[in-house]
């Protein structure tokens, strides 16, 4: 059968005589500028260019065959040959005798090149133990344990300076401070705690020893015991566990009576008084209240409700006849008779005492009081 491009029968083309001033060539040439006919070549990257009556076109890309490590497409192009890995890197080009086959040219870490440059996983060797594979396993066949059995310790050491190969056999176990043999493993020691967190470790000399590392809240240590914390008040009660955040701190829940709670402290009740002085302790009912313990001079207390203790301090007001009477500072006590001023025709004694006026008169009646005085100077006139 004649060979084919693309489908296509390859074969002569035929003359086209009767085209005046033409001229072609037969296939596999081309028409020159000098109208001569030259061999049609081809070109191909990594192989051999088709060329004649191989190339239907000239200068097209055509292969005739390809190098080595290069395949033929079914576009009669050279590709670089690729073969497959499974684990690593795939050999290419000239690396790759058979485009498409199993072939590696490097593993990946934790696999080794076998003779049929395939990649198989590491297994290194281990006794008393597990030994480490793949990524774990840096060289196969190498020892090297991954886990070791009870009452073994796995011991690493570098055998290879520079590099990050280590072996490593599994070792009868020595426990260290803060751990003891159980079962043939070294387990930590675990204390015991009540209101906090066990010490461990280093800090536990023993298992199942009262020792507590920490406390929960509300709580302190006290000689590896957690205790409940309790703190001080001064006139009232303090608190106890988780209201006290600090054991032996100042810190009220409630006060003794007479005293309030500001803060973490209490404090003595102090009420107020206008014109006295306020009462304090017990006596103030309530913290801040008018409420008087006793009153300035010209002052008398006035309870405020049916309790004598609670009252104000109001001015004092004495009585007067015949005149205004006296307050304040002026009347000394409430009700008494002290007068500030008289009224008309009266005069103010020493004593606070209002008197009637007196006027004397030569030849005539003494007037009294301010109507008679008046009369008599009237008749006077």
């Amino acid at each position: 059968l004649p060979k084919t491009w693309f489908g296509l029968v390859r074969q002569k083309p035929p003359r086209i005589s009767d085209a005046p001033g033409k001229k072609y060539c037969d296939f596999g040439y081309h028409m020159t500028e000098s109208n001569a006919c030259d061999k049609n070549a081809c070109t191909c990257s990594s192989g051999s260019a088709a060329t004649g009556i191989d190339c239907p076109k000239h200068g097209s890309a055509l292969c005739a065959s390809c190098d080595s490590g290069y395949h033929m497409t079914k576009s009669n192009a050279c590709e670089k040959n690729a073969c497959t890995c499974s684990s690593g890197s795939a050999a290419t080009g000239i690396d790759c005798p058979k485009h498409g086959s199993a072939l590696c040219a490097s593993c990946d870490s934790g696999y080794h090149m076998t003779k049929s440059n395939a990649c198989e996983k590491n297994a290194c060797t281990c006794s008393s133990g597990s030994a480490a594979t793949g990524i774990d396993c840096p060289k196969h066949g190498s020892a090297l344990c991954a886990s070791c059995d009870k009452g073994f310790s796995l011991d690493l050491t570098l055998f290879e300076s520079g590099s990050n190969n280590w072996t490593g056999g599994c070792w009868e176990t020595k426990c260290e401070e803060g751990h003891s043999k159980k079962d043939g493993e070294c387990v930590e020691h675990d204390c015991l705690c009540v209101f906090g967190v066990a010490s461990m470790g280093k800090d536990c000399p023993a298992p199942d020893t009262v020792k507590c590392a920490s406390c929960v809240d509300g709580h302190h240590l006290d000689g590896g015991i957690c205790k409940v914390n309790v703190c001080q008040c001064a006139n009232g009660v303090g608190a106890v566990g988780g209201s006290c955040p600090k054991h032996d701190h100042d810190k009220c829940t409630r006060c003794d009576v007479g005293h309030r709670l500001d803060g973490s402290f209490c404090k003595v009740k102090t009420c107020t008084c206008e014109n006295g002085v306020g009462a304090q302790g017990a006596n103030c009912l309530q913290h801040g209240m008018a409420q008087c313990a006793s009153c300035d001079a010209g002052f008398s207390f006035q309870p405020t409700s049916s309790s004598s203790l609670s009252g104000i301090c109001v001015p004092n007001e004495c009585e007067c006849v015949n005149g205004e009477g006296a307050k304040g500072k002026a009347c000394p006590k409430s009700g008494s008779l002290n007068c500030s001023s008289c009224d008309v025709g009266y005069h103010l004694r020493p004593d606070g005492g209002c008197l009637p006026n007196v006027c004397e008169c030569k030849n005539g009646a003494d007037a009294v009081a301010a109507a008679e005085t008046t009369d008599l100077k009237r008749t006077e006139d």
